[in-house]
């Protein structure tokens, strides 16, 4: 499958049907679209069986299935809300938010920049945005034992990582 995401999500159009790529291109949709049906149930690949492009039938799924409902993403973010440290370590405490984010980023991912050849790197700057906010998320909801790890790493220009954060609170708890 190397190479064949610009099938999926449409960035390598259709040659024309006089060039000499035309016959490649096909033989490569035709394989995606059958690795895509034969990934899903019986009834669902019948609802899309007529489709003649892979990302056809991938924006159809897109549009049934990527519907992020209010009530879970209300659900998601007050469990993150709540959570706290309290009496776990801070390896229980950090995969308890951790499991939180990602369920957050699956329900509500990042905006991703599309255009070809970019250079705004908007993508980074919403990565970037997205660790601090989380790492901060993290350090405010540690118990008061580590005020004093939680402010060194607050005074560090850039802010860490959050591997490199929690690997200090771990050896300070240590």
């Amino acid at each position: 499958m190397e190479n064949k995401i610009a099938f999926i999500d449409g960035s390598l159009k259709k040659p024309d049907s006089t060039s000499s790529l035309h016959s490649g291109w096909e033989r490569c949709n035709n394989m995606i679209i059958s690795y895509i049906q034969r990934s899903l149930d019986n009834t669902l690949a019948k609802s899309v069986l007529y489709y003649s492009t892979a990302s056809e039938i991938w924006k159809d799924l897109e549009d049934r299935y990527s519907i992020i409902s209010g009530p879970q993403l209300y659900s998601i973010q007050q469990t993150l809300k709540q959570v706290e440290q309290g009496s776990s370590s801070i390896a229980e405490f950090f995969t308890k938010i951790k499991v939180i984010w990602e369920q957050i980023s699956s329900t509500s991912p990042l905006p991703c920049c599309t255009c070809n050849g970019c250079s705004c790197e908007l993508t980074k700057k919403f990565q970037k945005t997205q660790h601090d906010e989380r790492l901060i998320q993290f350090l405010m909801k540690l118990d008061g034992r580590h005020a004093a790890v939680r402010t060194n790493i607050l005074m560090m220009t850039p802010l860490p990582s959050i591997s490199t954060a929690y690997n200090l609170l771990v050896q300070d708890q240590k």
